[in-house]
């Protein structure tokens, strides 16, 4: 892929170069290329504010349709606890998370079934409970006391330190529990995507990550707003739904299997448009594009 050498780099808002700006009486192209981390809302790229031949190429929050809709008899089946290097390691697991309007139940967004007796520390529950956030491990548990609201998309990350034998649980980018003195997890069975052994999941789910050492809150909050690439290091698995399929995109293999065909669903807003103005007249692209990816924009007058 082509991409530009030498770049600058705006990571506060407002914040912008200011250039000597000329009238565009006639035909003209606007180009740029742009590498955004997060949209929000509107921002533009190049702007030139004059009544007449004003012009304005710019991005635009939106969304894809690469979230699934777990109805409560589907689910996702993944491999082993211990192929996704969850087993007696430490981990950090992602996933965008939406409720919908059910009653307040146990939501699995990951989970295991009960395989025999010996359960404690050996059946991995990442899920929310009467609208509370949960890590588990069986016997070995955090839950947070900020409850979840219906209709609206959460980023959630579930994260364990075996050497510090901690478990910790983000909203948000935002540190909801944490609890010290916890046993690492020992399970080897299967894991799915929206089950465990006491239900199914009930809403939308979308960019699940599962990688293989504790993230740091900064790291949390540096990519939770756009997609990955895959190849970052440490990510063992990535799900993003895209034409409703469970395809492993860090590279590893590691795809699912759906059990039931699930419905698509519009993605968190982490996605952006491209919008282009010239005067008092304005055009909007259909298509949404990924953030985190360097795309070259161009608009002919």
């Amino acid at each position: 892929n082509i991409v530009p050498k030498i770049r600058i780099c705006f990571w506060t808002t407002p914040n912008a170069i200011q250039v000597d700006s000329f009238a565009a009486d006639g035909d003209l192209t606007l180009e740029a290329w742009v590498l955004p981390q997060k949209v929000e809302s509107m921002t533009r790229v190049l702007h030139h504010a004059r009544s007449a031949t004003g012009y304005t190429l710019g991005l635009q929050q939106a969304n894809h349709e690469s979230a699934l809709s777990f109805n409560g008899n589907s689910y996702i089946e993944l491999e082993s606890a211990e192929t996704l290097n969850l087993t007696n390691n430490s981990f950090t697991v992602e996933a965008w998370v939406k409720l919908t309007d059910t009653q307040d139940a146990a939501l699995p967004i990951l989970g295991m079934d009960l395989e025999s007796d010996d359960r404690t520390n050996k059946v991995l529950h990442l899920i929310v409970r009467d609208r509370k956030v949960y890590l588990g491990f069986y016997g070995n548990d955090t839950q947070t006391q900020t409850s979840l609201d219906n209709n609206h998309w959460y980023h959630l990350a579930w994260r364990y330190d075996k050497d510090a034998e901690t478990q910790t649980i983000f909203i948000d980018g935002e540190k909801a529990a944490s609890n010290t003195e916890k046993p690492p997890f020992l399970g080897t069975g299967t894991v799915y995507i929206g089950k465990y052994w006491a239900g199914t999941f009930q809403g939308a789910i979308d960019e699940v990550r599962i990688w293989n050492y504790p993230l740091t809150q900064a790291q949390i909050n540096a990519d939770r707003n756009h997609r990955l690439k895959g190849d970052e290091g440490g990510l063992t698995a990535y799900w993003q739904f895209l034409n409703g399929e469970a395809l492993d995109r860090s590279g590893h293999g590691h795809n699912g299997a759906i059990n039931v065909s699930l419905s698509q669903v519009e993605s968190p807003p982490i996605d952006y448009a491209v919008f282009t103005g010239v005067g008092n007249q304005f055009a909007r692209s259909t298509d949404a594009f990924f953030t985190n990816q360097w795309a070259h924009l161009s608009v002919l007058y």
